[in-house]
């Protein structure tokens, strides 16, 4: 779940009981709405910078170190992190690695591209050939890619990505997109 500058409102107790119950590593903070800048700032055209006063106030209201806040926003950028891998000159996240951080069967990553063909065009996803699949396998040992799949290997590149963004649904899409964003953005 992503959280705005918002949480740090004197009035925000949704947001508050929100962020206090949720498993940290499903947290993403985030400054890309302009007028959502957290206090002291509110009011200010928001920044990259104040992430730190979100961290501090997301570590008071769980009871650990603003530090520890940071890690664990930052976990979940390094699982999108370690998934990328380039292929063609293009960093790509193959299917199955994708399914794994949205945590849906890859079937269902498929069956929504296949829903929505016309969305997927070769800049935001193709098929990996035979030779580009083993080469993936020995870039990224971690994969969740099988050699006994039935189906071709399907890579998303970083606008596939967002295109399927908009098709799954769910509060876990939700998060991991924030962090594939965040991901790509740096």
């Amino acid at each position: 779940i992503g959280f705005t500058g918002v949480l740090t409102f004197k009035n925000a107790r949704k947001a508050v009981e929100v962020a206090s119950q949720i498993p940290l590593e499903r947290i993403v903070l985030e400054t890309d709405c302009p007028y959502m800048a957290p206090e002291p700032f509110r009011g200010k055209r928001n920044d990259p910078g104040y992430l730190y006063r979100m961290a501090e106030r997301l570590a008071e209201i769980r009871g650990i170190t603003p530090e520890e806040a940071v890690e664990e926003a930052e976990f979940l950028m390094e699982q999108v992190k370690d998934k990328i891998a380039v292929i063609r000159n293009v960093d790509v996240i193959a299917d199955a690695d994708v399914a794994a951080l949205y945590g849906v069967e890859t079937r269902e990553i498929n069956q929504a591209v296949r829903n929505n063909r016309d969305k997927f065009p070769t800049s935001y996803m193709f098929d990996l050939s035979n030779s580009e699949l083993n080469d993936l396998r020995s870039k990224i040992l971690t994969t969740n890619v099988s050699s006994k799949s039935r189906s071709t290997t399907k890579v998303f590149t970083e606008r596939g990505l967002y295109m399927l963004a908009t098709i799954l649904k769910g509060e876990t899409a939700k998060n991991m997109t924030f962090a594939i964003i965040e991901t790509f953005a740096k």
